[in-house]
Parts: C-alpha cells; sequence; structure tokens
C-alpha cells in the first residue's frame, strides 16, 4: 500500500495550487471584455468547545483549519466548467476519555481530509439549467495507508429559476464510504426572496439559512445544516486502521461583511447539537457509539476572488 503524505505537505500543495493560480490572475493581461476565467480563495477555520460524552467518561473538544480553491472557466454562453480542490485539518482533543477504547484516552487526533471536484453547468434557457460533478476524497489520520482513505462520488442535479425572488432545484449525490455500502441522498436547491432584504437558500450541503441583508455590505442571519466526516485512522493507532464517524448538526448566527464583490469576511457562532462519534475496526464493524452534549462553536471565513 501507498503511504499517507504528511498532513503538512498534503496543505502546502494544495496552498501552493491556490497561489499559483492567483499569480496567473494577476499577470493576465487586462481586457475590455470580461475574462472567462474565475478563481476564488477561501480560509477557514473555526473551534467546537468541549462537549461531554453521554456514556464514556471526558470530554471533546474540536479544531479546524481549511483552506478551498474553486477555478471556474465560460466555455460558452450555455457552459461553464468548474474545478475545486480543498483541504481541511482537524485537531481532535479528548480530555480523560478513558473508556471509549480501551487501553487509551486518545483514539485519534490529527484528521486531513482533501478532495478535489470537477464539474460543468449547462443552461438549458434563461431559467432553466444542469449541472454535474465528480469528486475524489481523501479523508485520514497521520498515519493511514493512503490507498485506504479514499472514496469517490458525483452530484447531478437541475435548477429552475421561475422568477427573480424564486429559485428551485433538487441534487442528488451519491458517494462510497470507507467499508460501508455506497451512499445515494437527494439534496434540495432554494433560493426564495421572501421580502426584500430576507432570502431563505440552501447552501452547500446539506444546509439552509434565512439572512437579513440592510445595506450592500453587511448581511446576517440563522443558519443549520448536518456535518459528517467519515475518515481512517493511523495504522499503527489504538484502533488499527479503523475508521470514526463524527455527525453533528451546527445551529447558530452569521455575520458577513462584503465591500466589494471580490472580498467577503464571515463570522459565526453557535452550537453543536445531536452530535455523534463512532469507531470502527477496519473492516467496520462498530466498535463504540456515543452521543455529546452540546458545545458551543464559533468560526470565522475569509474568500477572495479574482
Amino acid at each position: 500500500m501507498l503511504s499517507r503524505p504528511s498532513h503538512a505537505l498534503l496543505l502546502i500543495a494544495l496552498l501552493a495550487g491556490a497561489a499559483s493560480a492567483q499569480d496567473a490572475a494577476a499577470e493576465a493581461p487586462t481586457e475590455a471584455k470580461q475574462s472567462p476565467f474565475s478563481v476564488a480563495l477561501t480560509l477557514s477555520g473555526s473551534h467546537a468547545g468541549k462537549a461531554d460524552f453521554d456514556d464514556a467518561t471526558g470530554s471533546l473538544s474540536i479544531t479546524r483549519l481549511g483552506a478551498a480553491l474553486g477555478v471556474g472557466y465560460k466555455l460558452s454562453d450555455k457552459a461553464s466548467l468548474q474545478i475545486g480542490m480543498s483541504a481541511e485539518h482537524s485537531h481532535y482533543d479528548f480530555s480523560t476519555s478513558t473508556n471509549l477504547i480501551a487501553g487509551t484516552s486518545e483514539p485519534f487526533d490529527d484528521i486531513l481530509i482533501a478532495r478535489f471536484s470537477a464539474g460543468m453547468d449547462f443552461a438549458i434557457d434563461d431559467s432553466r439549467s444542469w449541472f454535474v460533478n465528480g469528486f475524489i476524497t481523501s479523508s485520514g489520520e497521520s498515519g493511514a495507508d493512503f490507498d485506504d482513505t479514499l472514496t469517490g462520488g458525483g452530484m447531478v442535479g437541475y435548477v429552475h429559476t421561475f422568477n427573480k425572488k424564486l429559485t428551485l432545484g433538487v441534487g442528488v449525490i451519491g458517494s462510497s464510504r470507507l467499508e460501508d455500502d455506497f451512499l445515494v441522498f437527494p439534496i434540495p436547491i432554494i433560493r426564495w426572496q421572501i421580502a426584500e432584504k430576507l432570502v431563505l437558500a440552501t447552501g452547500q450541503g446539506a444546509s439552509v439559512s434565512l439572512t437579513y441583508q440592510p445595506s450592500q455590505t453587511w448581511a446576517v442571519g440563522v443558519e443549520g445544516g448536518w456535518e459528517r466526516r467519515e475518515f481512517r485512522l493511523d495504522k499503527d493507532g489504538p484502533v488499527p486502521s479503523g475508521i470514526a464517524l463524527d455527525s453533528r448538526i451546527p445551529l447558530g448566527v452569521f455575520a458577513r461583511f462584503s465591500p466589494n464583490q471580490n472580498f467577503l469576511i464571515a463570522g459565526r457562532v453557535g452550537a453543536h447539537v445531536g452530535s455523534n462519534l463512532e469507531i470502527s475496526n477496519a473492516q467496520g464493524r462498530k466498535i463504540v457509539e456515543d452521543d455529546l452534549d452540546p458545545a458551543i462553536y464559533f468560526g470565522l471565513d475569509l474568500t477572495v476572488r479574482f
């Protein structure tokens, strides 16, 4: 099996790719017409405070750092190409969790999730469009065999803009899982302008937000969603080449500041509820599962577009 690259090297590689794209954008000659290229770089960080386990002793807190690069190219008036790369490093800090996994108080610690995706958007007419994309993901702890961390899948969807106030659509995602059956589930796509400054919309993944925008530069709102992270564990760790599944429901408020169309900074704070941690052996047989108490989280995102 291939050995897994270090977290730092993978993250640096993705950030280096982002920097190269920024340099290319900066060096491109200025044209009177709009460039068919678009580039967006997002840096993010978040922290979830200590949450006690329901059955096991101890608690868990999580710190995450991430970077995402998206590149778009308009092929024609009706078709565009989208390519994305992202990396997220998570540090799981277990405190006195002595009976979650026998013989250790720290089942795992540093996790890297890296993803590459590519897709296309197609406009049928001024109001209807459809899209398709595929992705490959590596999710694992440092020390996991790289080829054992890989999953892949894709998404196809349809979007209909009825008028300036209402857009509806649906997507279907299919993805392989670590030592589990292929997963298929639908994703609703909604953008509803309830009032002049109030919008209800779904976001990336299984999330929804209600946004109030009092001005061109400021927006505030409430948001909720469902997060699911599955990753392979260290082949020499307490659960050799095992699998961990971290799922949670974030509910919170956010504020966004965007002085122009090329810069956005967003902050959020809220609580993780319905959190659950499941750990299985290398064959996917569950060893332990426990719920966690609600915990406060906060995060900050910075997006720059070129």
